[in-house]
């Protein structure tokens, strides 16, 4: 007992919620935004722009297979409309449908960070 609590008196109590010491890699952060911060700020605006740029692809992509006129997706979308639950090209609309959204929430927060 006396040695658990010997043991327990090596660790901070802080170590039990936060194991790596992330003060120094901040600190050596901010030390490295400010020497150069137009660098920065160039490398994160590049940054925002890709993930516009590859959420935008994805959004068409989704959209296109969502609307498309051959027989699959008009038989999904027939499925949907008909509340076919026990149909695989229900859950696959679904799922298409649910990523639509997440990517219109993505390029939302993307566009107003």
């Amino acid at each position: 007992s006396s040695s658990l609590r010997s043991l327990l008196h090596l660790i901070e109590f802080r170590e039990f919620f936060v194991t790596v010491d992330h003060f120094s890699l901040w600190r050596r952060h901010l030390s490295w935004a400010k020497e150069d911060g137009g660098k920065l700020k160039t490398y994160i605006v590049q940054k925002f722009a890709t993930n516009m740029v590859f959420m935008s692809l994805l959004l068409g992509a989704e959209l296109a297979v969502l609307f498309n006129s051959c027989s699959v997706t008009t038989d999904m979308r027939a499925q949907m409309r008909g509340h076919n639950y026990g149909r695989t090209e229900f859950w696959i609309g679904l799922t298409i449908i649910l990523s639509v959204v997440f990517t219109l929430f993505t390029l939302l927060s993307t566009f107003t960070a």
